[in-house]
């Protein structure tokens, strides 16, 4: 399915999302990223904005003012929802 179909409240992956979306965590479903995310600040609950998509690399993100390039390996783990403020 494109990623532009996806509707607000259903649950995808974070490398599945739109960039210019912003996108709720709302589970991380791997032990390994977890722990990753955690060391850089990404926590479940919190909205971040997909600044970028590299093709064939990693998903950009924006939060609180920090950009952070995820790889998509990582980014298949982490799941939510497109969120509209």
């Amino acid at each position: 399915m494109p990623s532009n179909l996806y509707s607000p409240g259903q649950i995808i992956s974070l490398d599945q999302a739109k960039t210019g979306s912003n996108f709720r965590i709302t589970e991380i479903n791997n032990a390994d990223t977890a722990a990753m995310t955690v060391r850089l600040g990404i926590l479940v609950g919190q909205t971040v904005a997909i600044s970028a998509k590299i093709p064939g690399g990693p998903v950009v993100i924006s939060l609180n003012n920090l950009e952070i390039a995820l790889g998509r390996e990582y980014c298949k783990d982490i799941r939510g929802e497109i969120f509209h403020p």
